[in-house]
């Protein structure tokens, strides 16, 4: 079961940024200080039941020499961080950090209970043969919910959050994975595109959910959105790995456009759906599944007068280093659609 929360019960929040709440008083990185108070704090409390030493403090805190006395810069850290404790209303009867031995722990007397552990437990309950089928989905279920975001959001760059990071991650694909088969199974496919939706924002190149997130579309019969949400994800494929998606990707909007019905009253109306919505001129824009439909139909067209059609190729070198950083792409991209449109 989930342990119960009271009002004397002190909340750390991981996910999606770091949050302290105990009753009325809260405590987040929004409220300033420097980066390694908040890492002292988080990392004990990731480890609460347990005494850290100092050197291992150490090492999570600075880089190797970046300081000259580790040791009293991290007393020093220690002191501040119980006064900020202090400050933000948090209960004075007794020390939050206490030190002994050569290390730091989270005090034991004082209740703390996490996201993260709330998270681990709906988890394992999800993943029970033990439970039934709808208590296993209802557990599922809370722990997507909790899942706000990564773990620390933003701190990718943190040694040790890196493992808590890529672990709560995985645990939240497996959950929301299970939970789509379990909703296509039930018919209840506005949900899976919701949980699909919150799975895109995490990880917008995590393929199976971008999948399952088009065929819920249209199900709901949503064509529209879903073929326009297609042109997003090839938009986004494009700009960020410099690739076109997938067989899956280009196989699921070929099906989709099978249901869309293009018939029109009148002509008028095919004219208004077919007009640009922008007046743009000079090169056109597409994915490689519309433009091999293009070029086949311009293909066709040519043959019947007798010309010929010719591909033309760029491509883009990134020199002697054989590699493009994101940024460098981007530009380079950026200044040749600029030259293609003129």
């Amino acid at each position: 079961m989930i342990k119960r929360k009271d009002s004397k019960t002190v909340e750390a929040c991981f996910f999606g940024g770091f949050l302290l709440r105990s009753g009325e008083h809260c405590l987040s990185e929004a409220d300033g200080r420097t980066k390694q108070l908040w890492l002292l704090l988080e990392y004990l409390l990731m480890h609460k039941e347990k005494m850290i030493g100092s050197f291992e403090l150490q090492n999570v805190l600075w880089k190797e020499n970046e300081i000259v006395n580790p040791s009293n810069a991290l007393k020093n850290l220690v002191y501040r961080l119980r006064h900020l404790l202090s400050e933000a209303g948090f209960s004075q009867e007794s020390p939050y950090i206490l030190s002994k031995r050569g290390g730091y722990c989270w005090n034991p007397q004082i209740k703390c209970f996490s996201d993260v552990e709330e998270f681990d437990e709906w988890y394992r309950q999800g993943f029970d043969e033990q439970n039934g089928p709808e208590e296993r989905m209802k557990a599922l279920e809370n722990a997507a919910e909790l899942y706000r975001g990564d773990f620390l959001e933003g701190k990718i760059y943190e040694e040790w959050a890196v493992f808590f990071t890529e672990q709560y991650r995985r645990r939240f694909f497996e959950c929301a994975e299970k939970l789509c088969q379990y909703y296509e199974q039930t018919g209840r496919f506005e949900q899976e595109e919701n949980l699909c939706e919150k799975a895109r924002r995490i990880d917008p190149f995590a393929e199976e959910m971008q999948l399952r997130f088009l065929k819920a579309l249209a199900e709901q019969q949503k064509f529209s959105l879903a073929i326009a949400e297609y042109q997003k994800i090839t938009e986004l494929y494009y700009q960020e790995l410099g690739m076109q998606p997938s067989e899956k990707f280009r196989a699921r909007y070929r099906e989709i456009t099978e249901h869309v019905d293009y018939a029109k009253s009148d002509l008028i109306t095919i004219k208004e759906d077919l007009r640009e919505t922008l007046n743009e001129e000079g090169a056109f824009f597409c994915d490689y599944d519309a433009f091999k439909h293009i070029y086949r139909l311009e293909a066709r067209s040519l043959e019947r007068s007798g010309q010929s059609v010719f591909v033309c190729l760029f491509t883009l070198n990134p020199g002697p280093e054989n590699t493009f950083s994101k940024q460098n792409r981007e530009r380079a991209m950026s200044q040749l659609k600029e030259a293609l449109t003129g």
